[in-house]
């Protein structure tokens, strides 16, 4: 979906329309309100592990997980909703936003591509502890 909208992006460059795509604040934007949820799993992730490792504190730990899976499954719809209700928003035409918009996808689809190389090893890190048993390697 990332590349879709860099292809559309770069295909608003090239043609003369009567609107703008959104400048790279509004990417900015998407990108801070859609920063939250993921961070809230990776702390959930890494309380568990914690919790895992040290053999101690999952009653303690487990309201805080609670909420940081909730508030994650909250924060996403909401995200959605904003990204719906801006993509509705008409923008006067601009040279320089076109350039913008584009820089903004690809900063968002860099992001995306950290998050997922991010969870990526995590869970290959996991998936290697469960093997073989050794939670750091000195």
């Amino acid at each position: 979906m990332g590349f879709a909208g860099v292809i559309v992006a770069v295909g608003r460059l090239l043609l003369e329309t009567k609107t703008s795509s959104p400048s790279f604040l509004f990417f900015l934007t998407v990108i801070v309100f859609g920063f939250p949820a993921p961070l809230m799993v990776w702390i959930a992730e890494s309380i568990i592990i914690r919790v895992l490792t040290e053999h101690s504190g999952i009653v303690q730990s487990a309201y805080t997980v609670n909420l940081l899976t909730i508030g994650a499954m909250i924060a996403a719809p909401f995200l959605i909703l904003l990204l719906g209700a801006a993509a509705l928003w008409p923008l006067s035409s601009d040279r320089a936003r076109k350039w913008s918009a584009i820089v903004g996808m690809l900063t968002i689809e860099l992001t995306l591509i950290f998050f997922a190389v991010a969870f990526q090893f995590r869970t290959a890190w996991l998936y290697e502890v469960r093997e073989t048993g050794i939670v750091l390697k000195l």
